[in-house]
């Protein structure tokens, strides 16, 4: 490949890793991406998973404690000195070397029904964790659609104030033009370039205070760089300010659909199974057994005994005196194979075992009686989150009508000081008024629709609660 060739491939594909960069750069943050990113990100969402998954294995335990267990044992060993021949269960002076094999079994049968509830137990923790996950999440999406907002409220304090340091230019421009012609007085002037500057600094306190929720946004989603929000276009209309709903209906709906309001359950439920379990131990133990061992020895022989060898006398007949010989016969020894000796001593044992408590020292009891105050403890808790839901839905509630009212209020009062400050700029254009008034007229219209931002964002905010009570997804 010519330098020339190898030159525009180098520089294509620079061009395209930049461009790729710029893009992802540029690219904007919804308030579902933010919410879906932090959901998957968020550390302590993914503690709570873990939790969920540790709660699966002890599951997975559980079903399987069902089954018989099932257990092999071997040993070799080697002894020396005066032992017992465990092929002949005597003593012998000699080496020996030896081996145990066994397989053992135990199944429960009946233990007071405690393995079937603690299956059950695992089952409700699971959902217990699972739907404490999902509040989480929820929680954390609310708290990303504050931050959202918050940004999206900045940017536009932001754009106002931008527009305050423009028109306030302006204005320095057509008072020095009246200054010039005689209509107003140079001191008209100051005034105006005053407020200039204390327009430019209300621009970069709007700034920090955009960075700083930019800030905000980006921790709460952990991330090492700052995002750019998609800020979509937020109206408030007639409809929104009627809120249909009432904090009875708005409860009611809470309780279908908070994950806490269900863990809750899940909880008070596992609470009375650890009862069942307890009381179980009340119950006799039903089990089965089995087990298959043999061994092996290495002094383990056969006798093998040889008819043919010498005649030794027995005895004498008493009439004849003759001498009665037989053959006294001689003996060898085989050592058994190792196969043989195993399937030789070859053993079974089954059987059922039944276990009845009769007196534990009082510890099935007590065991009893701390399941009966967890199982309280966790109804309390429960009393308590619903009771706390229906504080929070009660707030939420008052929150959402009086940031409406704030917000009618607010619109009402910068629609009067809007056509004051028009009023206003055309006595100054007029040169009927002095710099000072018009700043006042203008400081106030300011300060409107800075409150008007402000409470219009709250009181979306609010309304975004208030669907969040209803189990509604958070989308602008």
């Amino acid at each position: 490949m010519s330098r020339t060739r190898f030159g525009i491939l180098f520089i294509g594909l620079l061009i395209g890793a930049v461009s790729t960069q710029i893009a992802n750069a540029q690219q904007k943050w919804s308030l579902q991406k933010c919410v879906e990113y932090a959901a998957a990100n968020n550390l302590q969402i993914q503690q709570s998973k873990l939790t969920e998954q540790s709660t699966k294995v002890t599951l997975l335990q559980n079903k399987l404690g069902l089954l018989p267990n099932l257990s092999a044992q071997g040993s070799q060993g080697y002894s020396f000195g005066r032992n017992i021949n465990p092929f002949t269960n005597t003593y012998v002076s000699q080496s020996i070397d030896y081996n145990n094999f066994s397989i053992s079994t135990n199944w429960i049968l009946f233990n007071g029904l405690r393995r079937e509830n603690e299956i059950k137990q695992s089952q409700l923790d699971l959902a217990a964790n699972q739907k404490n996950t999902q509040q989480m999440v929820n929680d954390i999406s609310l708290n990303v659609a504050s931050a959202f907002l918050q940004v999206v409220l900045d940017k536009e304090q932001e754009k106002v104030a931008e527009d305050q340091v423009t028109l306030s230019k302006e204005e320095v421009d057509n008072t020095q033009k009246l200054v010039v012609g005689g209509s107003l007085a140079e001191g008209s002037l100051y005034d105006v370039q005053a407020q200039l500057a204390k327009d430019q600094q209300s621009l970069v306190t709007a700034q920090n205070q955009l960075s700083l929720a930019l800030l905000s946004l980006q921790q709460l989603l952990n991330l090492d760089k700052p995002v750019d929000t998609d800020v979509p276009s937020l109206e408030v209309n007639a409809d929104m300010l009627t809120i249909a709903t009432d904090t009875g209906k708005l409860y009611a709906s809470a309780l279908t659909t908070q994950p806490k309001i269900a863990a809750g359950q899940f909880k008070v439920n596992s609470a009375a199974k650890a009862l069942s379990i307890s009381r179980g131990s009340y119950y006799p133990t039903l089990s089965a057994f089995g087990s298959v061992s043999t061994n092996y020895s290495s002094i383990a022989q056969n006798v093998l005994i040889n008819n043919t060898g010498e005649l030794v006398p027995i005895g004498i007949v008493e009439n004849t005196s003759d001498i009665v010989d037989v053959y006294e016969p001689t003996y060898s020894y085989q050592n058994i194979p190792f196969g043989t000796q195993l399937n030789n001593n070859l053993g079974k044992v089954y059987g059922l075992q039944l276990s009845i408590p009769i007196f534990s020292n009082w510890q099935v009891r007590g065991d009893v009686q701390r399941s009966k105050i967890s199982l309280q403890n966790e109804e309390l808790n429960f009393a308590i989150t619903k009771q706390q839901l229906q504080k929070d839905v009660e707030t939420a509630y008052t929150n959402a009508i009086g940031a409406s009212k704030s917000y009618v209020a607010a619109m009402q009062s910068e629609e009067s000081l809007k056509k004051a400050f028009d009023y206003a700029t055309a006595k100054l254009n007029a040169g009927l008024i002095t710099g000072t008034d018009y700043d006042t007229a203008k400081n106030n219209y300011e300060s409107a629709v800075s409150s008007l931002l402000q409470t219009k964002y709250q009181f979306i905010f609010d309304l975004k609660v208030l669907d969040f009570y209803q189990g509604k997804p958070l989308t602008l």
